[in-house]
């Protein structure tokens, strides 16, 4: 799911995997999954009930933004015109959060709140040195 691969690639990658040809081809693939809006919502063919949480033509703000922050561990993947597009898209989400409500991805006063999980906002996380 587009949703939860990217951190178990990015906890790969921060644990120094990034050469693990595993590594590698996930890496390439989250890099292929992007469409024109980003990443959207979805999971593989293996899981024919799963519906996501938002419309097929939406982007997903959290697999984009999970994907965003497993690619930008790799340093070659920085100048992609797809992390551009990805970029965009969550800057776009923001700018325009009055414009058009994701299907559970509104961004209302609770979601500028601190929410306890450190996943969503890494707020108790540091890159590894």
């Amino acid at each position: 799911m587009p949703c939860d691969a990217p951190i178990l690639l990015c906890a790969l990658l921060s644990f120094g995997y990034s050469d693990h040809p595993s590594v590698e081809h996930a890496a390439a693939a989250f890099l292929d999954r992007a469409e024109d809006s980003s990443w959207p919502c979805g999971a593989a063919s293996s899981l024919p009930d799963f519906s996501g949480s938002g419309r097929r033509d939406d982007t997903c703000p959290r697999a984009t933004t999970y994907s965003l922050k497993a690619l930008s561990l790799i340093r070659k993947a920085h100048q992609s015109a797809r992390v551009r597009v990805g970029i965009d898209a969550i800057l776009d989400r923001w700018e325009h959060q009055e414009d058009h409500k994701l299907k559970v991805f509104g961004i209302a006063t609770d979601f500028r709140k601190l929410k306890y999980q450190f996943v969503w906002y890494d707020i108790l996380m540091s890159p590894m040195s």
